[in-house]
């Protein structure tokens, strides 16, 4: 079997790296290599262990790069040196990590040089594609300028049937659509004035002027208070008993009590009107923003 085609094997030695718990790295090594936590702490319970996988060159020294940093020791071994006793797994810890690691960088230099020395037109199924974008022939500097020249001109001419053939459209009377709209807004504005004005009853009129007072009142009640006061969060017995307002001006004309409702910005203070039913389209109202 050739160099490159060599199959490997993740052994570990069962040690731990300095500076590293063993709780912790048999939780790491859980989570990594996807183990039940029994697995997990015989990977590094003081006797070697292999991953019965076989694994490329660069798969394999990848994967030991990643369980090197979880904090547990562990050596790669081809697959005829991987089955080796307690006894001999020191050597490979000690010897074998460092020569592996210089065979790699061998094997890595003399597959450079193969693909350097391999034809310019033609590449190996494995090449990867910026040695064949490198190897590729540069263009002429006249080259460039004759395709930007053979660009601008097409794009030229492409402007130049667009703007020719686009559709041509007649100009437009507008006059008798101006009168048609002016005429519908004199008859909107005739409309509008033979609809009668509302009239408003004294009753009606009283109980805005009070409105208008308890807002008053209740305004200056708000700006009173040392620390803000959102009106949602107060009652209006609050407001009543502070300012001295009495039962009969907290009731409309029609001897309805008037009600407060609060919000965040402001409140509302609202008559039922007439008939006194509320949210109807006889109420009156009247809203505060603070």
């Amino acid at each position: 079997m050739n160099d490159e085609n060599k199959l490997y094997r993740l052994v570990f030695t069962g040690n731990l790296l300095p500076g590293h718990s063993k709780s912790k790295v048999v939780a790491r090594l859980q989570r990594m290599l996807h183990l039940d936590k029994a697995k997990a702490a015989r990977l590094v319970s003081g006797r070697h262990k292999q991953i019965n996988k076989k694994l490329t060159l660069d798969r394999a020294e990848r994967l030991r790069l990643l369980v090197l940093k979880q904090g547990a020791e562990c050596v790669l071994l081809p697959i005829e040196d991987s089955f080796v006793t307690t006894q001999q797994l020191p050597m490979f810890v000690r010897e074998g990590g460092d020569s592996l690691r210089a065979k790699n960088k061998a094997e890595k230099s003399k597959a450079e040089i193969k693909g350097r020395v391999s034809s310019s037109h033609q590449h190996a199924p494995g090449e990867s594609i910026s040695n064949i974008r490198n190897r590729s022939i540069s263009v002429s500097r006249n080259s460039k300028l004759k395709y930007l020249f053979y660009a601008v001109f097409l794009m030229t001419v492409e402007a130049f049937v667009i703007w020719n053939i686009r559709p041509t459209t007649p100009p437009c009377d507008c006059s008798a659509a101006k009168q048609s709209i002016t005429s519908n807004e004199t008859r909107s504005v005739i409309t509008e004035s033979k609809k009668p004005a509302k009239k408003i009853s004294s009753k009606e009129s009283e109980t805005d002027k009070k409105l208008k007072s308890l807002s008053v009142r209740a305004s200056l009640w708000f700006a009173d208070k040392t620390e803000k006061t959102i009106p949602a969060d107060v009652s209006w017995i609050w407001i009543k008993d502070d300012t001295g307002i009495t039962v009969q001006e907290m009731n409309d004309s029609w001897g309805n009590a008037v009600r407060y409702f609060g919000n965040n910005d402001g409140f509302e203070l609202r008559s039922s009107g007439p008939d006194r039913i509320f949210y109807t389209d006889d109420d009156i109202s009247r809203e505060t923003l603070l």
